[in-house]
């Protein structure tokens, strides 16, 4: 078994436990607030510790205790390598007298316990943006805040190629400065460790994915964005689990029929479409987390705008005071994860060959003489021409002219300015905008003859 570097060991007699009951229980252990010394001060710290079996000597150890011991010693290799502004931070490994994890403390606490204590400030109905009041669409985008923090550092796990396994609410930390933290890492899995027999049970079923619940279960970063895609489900309900009242077997029943919980229709309906991405049976068809952030980061600018850092309801926590989150990605990386919702799989060399070589045929074609007998040219070319997906033409872009052939006319379709709320989600209202033509196949396909000549 690989131990952690020496640099990381602290002595037992350098940390300090508070005279108070645990802030937080897991599988096989207990978390304490306390402090540790660093550079000749005391440190405000959270202290994992091994959770003793009552009425128990210190005796010889238990196999279920070396496996629990074994277990700790690779939840702190693991986050000895990781360091991320959304992953709790890791200081230190006691090994002397007992086991004790040293890391990052959040006064925050849980997510899911935020969310739960706190929906009513949250957002008391989940409407969509154009009819919510100003409180409840900065309310919104707060949430969307959350998906977006907890992404990036689920991308920056995905690269470090260590697969969560307990990605949760309940496993998502509030620090001081209102800033989302993942962390337990007791489940984890990563090259540099070995999977012990401790950390292949107890796997909440709730978030796992279908590939998981098989004789030979499959974890991957892939079924790390399944759970992601439950997590975001429990960030729109209120911290409120899925199937909350149904038993632990009919629930693993259904996942392995791949049924999913039914989001409310009060959720926007691009929230509600990533979750489904992230439900597909095939993990293959799954997106990244690096596309899952880039998504939601373009949506975030486009659709929901980001709050102010006063505004949040996490400023109504104890000792947390929300500060702007520091800026984690680079430009590159949205532009990539935007090419995925648009082009999927195709290659963003081919891809740029492909737009190239349309776009010059294309403006050819402007300068030909009509001819009468030229077929309709197919959507599939207009949508190559585009590059974000098709429903997002008018917001990126912000005014269009595209032109294309139908029926044998060189026609014109003009973009008119237009704001967020007109261009996105009305999912069960139609407004009917002046000069104003969104383009897809249907509406090239319901115009009337005489009208796409216009």
């Amino acid at each position: 078994m690989q131990r952690v570097p020496e640099k990381w060991l602290i002595e037992a007699t350098n940390i300090k436990l508070a005279k108070e009951k645990p802030i937080g229980s897991g599988n096989f252990a207990d978390v304490y607030r306390g402090t540790f010394a660093r550079k000749n001060k005391q440190k405000l710290a959270a202290i994992k510790i091994v959770r003793k079996k009552r009425g128990e000597e210190s005796v010889t150890i238990s196999e279920d205790e070396t496996s629990c011991l074994a277990e700790m010693n690779n939840e702190a290799l693991i986050m000895s390598l990781l360091q991320n502004p959304n992953v709790t931070e890791f200081f230190g490994i006691s090994v002397d007298q007992m086991v004790m994890i040293v890391m990052e403390y959040c006064p925050g606490g849980s997510l899911d316990v935020h969310l739960q204590t706190m929906k009513a400030s949250i957002s008391p109905c989940g409407c969509l943006l154009h009819c919510c009041s100003p409180s409840n669409v900065i309310a919104i985008s707060e949430r969307v805040q959350y998906m977006t923090e907890i992404c990036s550092g689920m991308k920056y796990l995905e690269r470090k190629q260590v697969v969560h396994r307990d990605l949760a609410t309940r496993n998502v930390l509030i620090s001081a400065s209102g800033q989302l933290k993942i962390a337990d890492f007791g489940l984890s899995l990563s090259p540099v460790v070995e999977l012990t027999r401790a950390s292949s049970r107890n796997v909440p079923v709730r978030w796992m994915a279908p590939e998981s619940l098989k004789k030979k279960s499959e974890f991957t970063s892939k079924s790390d964005v399944w759970s992601f895609g439950v997590l975001c489900f429990e960030i729109f309900n209120y911290g409120v689990k899925p199937w909350a009242d149904k038993p632990v077997k009919w629930i693993a029943t259904e996942i392995r029929r791949c049924h999913t919980p039914k989001m409310s229709n009060r959720t926007p309906r691009k929230i509600r479409e990533l979750v489904q991405s992230c439900w597909k049976a095939n993990p293959a068809e799954r997106p990244s987390f690096a596309s899952l952030l880039g998504l939601l980061v373009y949506m975030q600018h486009i659709r929901f705008g980001q709050p102010p850092a006063h505004k949040f309801s996490l400023n109504k926590l104890k000792t947390v005071t929300r500060s702007n989150a520091p800026e984690t990605e680079d430009t590159e990386s949205i532009l990539i994860d935007l090419d995925y919702v648009a082009t999927k799989s195709v290659e963003k060399e081919k891809d740029k060959k492909q737009k190239s070589c349309m776009s010059q045929a294309l403006m050819s074609q402007m300068h030909e003489p009509e001819d009468k007998g030229n077929e309709q040219i197919s959507m599939r070319s207009v949508i190559d021409l585009v590059p974000v997906p098709i429903g997002y033409v008018f917001a990126s872009c912000q005014r269009s002219i595209l032109f294309f052939r139908v029926n044998g006319r060189k026609s014109i379709i003009p973009g008119k300015k237009m704001s967020c709320e007109t261009v996105h989600d009305n999912d069960d209202e139609k407004e009917d905008h002046a000069n104003t033509i969104l383009v897809t196949k249907e509406t090239v396909d319901e115009m009337d003859p005489t009208e796409r000549e216009k």
